[in-house]
């Protein structure tokens, strides 16, 4: 459950990139159904996302962190992925991700 304004980061481990949603008025079940163009060069390395929300003062609040390799896409698993507070050791929920790829020529 998110409390505040939540946004969701992503970015490359080992790959040089940030994106981030737009920020989301008060929810608890955001929905940002964002669109991101992302330089994968090993469909092995690992990508992060981080879910903050904005206070009213518009200061970041830690909700929780995952990761994933692009590869899970290609397996026909769910695309769910769970993420902790990394803070108090605790899961914070899950998100929900899809991907589709574009072969550079």
């Amino acid at each position: 459950m998110v409390k505040g304004m939540p946004y969701l980061k992503i970015e490359g481990i080992k790959e040089t990139f940030s994106f981030e949603t737009e920020v989301i008025a008060k929810t608890k079940k955001p929905v940002w159904n964002a669109e991101f163009v992302i330089p994968v060069e090993d469909f092995a390395n690992p990508i992060k996302f981080t879910i903050n929300a904005k206070d009213e003062s518009s200061a970041d609040v830690y909700i929780g962190e995952g990761s994933f390799r692009p590869m899970v896409f290609t397996t026909g698993a769910p695309p769910y992925f769970p993420f902790m507070n990394n803070t108090t050791k605790k899961p914070s929920g899950k998100a929900y991700m899809t991907a589709t790829w574009t072969v550079k020529a």
